[in-house]
């Protein structure tokens, strides 16, 4: 597998080349790269329902795949691969999944910044 991360905002063309014993395949694809918008907008620390809400404000839908949360205890969560979340809207990530101390500063972390 071969990936490639963008650093700047732009249109960009893409050609893939691919070869298999016998034969050989291009193609083209336009990938369009901007400045996220992603943000954490409430944080809950109810005993038995803590959690951090993120919405994307974003024109389109966000992969979180890299992103992460941090506390100021040094404390991190990764976000798996395809973690995605629609435009527009807002997703809620309980405590006990991320583990960490909802009580302390916190930060959402894009990793190209």
């Amino acid at each position: 597998m071969v990936s490639h991360r963008y650093t700047r905002s732009g249109i960009y063309v893409v050609v893939l080349n691919a070869a298999y014993p016998n034969s050989l395949a291009v193609d083209r694809a336009t990938v369009t790269v901007f400045e996220p918008k992603v943000m954490i907008t409430h944080v809950s620390v109810e005993h038995d329902d803590s959690f951090i809400e993120v919405k994307n404000e974003s024109d389109t839908d966000m992969n979180l795949y890299e992103w992460s949360f941090a506390d100021s205890h040094r404390g991190e969560f990764f976000f798996p691969k395809d973690t995605i979340i629609e435009k527009g809207r807002s997703v809620e990530f309980p405590k006990e999944i991320i583990g960490l101390d909802l009580n302390s500063m916190l930060a959402l972390r894009d990793p190209l910044k």
